[in-house]
């Protein structure tokens, strides 16, 4: 099974129907305090683990958090054997290298598009506070006028504006 909790909200999916699909919360619940991976290698470790959910002989299972604290579990669940071997092992711990892989390549994407919405704000609003300047100023005898804007960074806050008062 695949599990997703985002905002909140879990979602289960299982690649086949179970008989434990009604005890989808006790799957979960065994992840909730654990980073680590959950393995269950005879029916009695099982029932230590998932106490209301009978008949599994083995069982095997990790939580990576992804993206805005979202959390997937991925649950594996030997209808074969009562243990797991290496072999089942090595693709289980190639199926999590690849989900994380991924998952951090999605947070990855996800920051560069951030940071692009970020350059392009910034640039807009560059382009607005320069348009604050005045485009001419105004000839007053015995008086010269200039402008310039140096931001500290990419944008000031300080505006300009030249008024001519009369007498």
């Amino acid at each position: 099974f695949l599990a997703l909790e985002q905002s909140g909200k879990l979602e289960l999916l299982w690649i086949r129907p179970t008989p434990w699909e009604a005890a989808r919360d006790q799957f979960v619940n065994a992840f909730q305090d654990r980073s680590i991976r959950l393995v269950c290698n005879t029916p009695e470790a099982c029932r230590m683990a998932l106490p209301s959910i009978e008949d599994v002989r083995s069982f095997m299972g990790q939580r990576i958090i992804g993206v805005k604290d979202s959390v997937v579990i991925v649950g594996v669940i030997n209808h074969v054997d009562e243990h797991f071997n290496a072999g089942d092992v090595q693709i289980f711990d190639s199926l999590m290298e690849m989900l994380t892989t991924f998952m951090e390549s999605a947070a990855l994407h996800e920051r560069e598009a951030e940071a692009e919405n970020l350059s392009r704000d910034m640039s807009l609003a560059v382009e607005v506070q320069t348009n604050f300047l005045p485009s001419r100023l105004p000839g007053v005898a015995n008086h010269e006028f200039a402008t310039a804007m140096i931001p500290a960074s990419q944008l000031g806050g300080d505006l300009c504006d030249i008024v001519e008062r009369g007498p």
